[in-house]
């Protein structure tokens, strides 16, 4: 088991007005041993996409309403460990804390 700390990311949210905006930063409890991290140069890994790719697709379907809630934020987290789990095909996160987590 390990920690993989992601950086802030900025996600639009789903409010009729469209001008809300979630600021965001997760670490991910993984599953498994720590894989080698890419180098500088050669930016995210394939996987690193696919997680990021699966918390823009979640966090844009939430309005900034249920995001208030500590409910909102409860189903959040289950509903980014799921999708970050089917896309890396296999039950690599075993938990999600929010580190920052700011809505405009």
């Amino acid at each position: 088991m390990h920690i993989k700390n992601l950086p802030s990311m900025i996600v639009n949210l789903a409010d009729p007005s469209g001008d809300r905006y979630l600021k965001i930063s997760l670490a991910l409890v993984m599953n498994g041993k720590e894989k080698p991290k890419a180098s500088e140069s050669s930016g995210d890994t394939l996987e690193d996409a696919a997680i990021k790719n699966a918390i823009i697709t979640v966090i844009s379907t939430k309005t900034s309403d249920t995001l208030f809630t500590l409910s909102g934020k409860e189903e959040l987290k289950k509903q980014l460990m799921k999708a970050i789990n089917n896309a890396l095909g296999e039950d690599a996160v075993r938990d999600i804390y929010f580190t920052d987590f700011i809505i405009q």
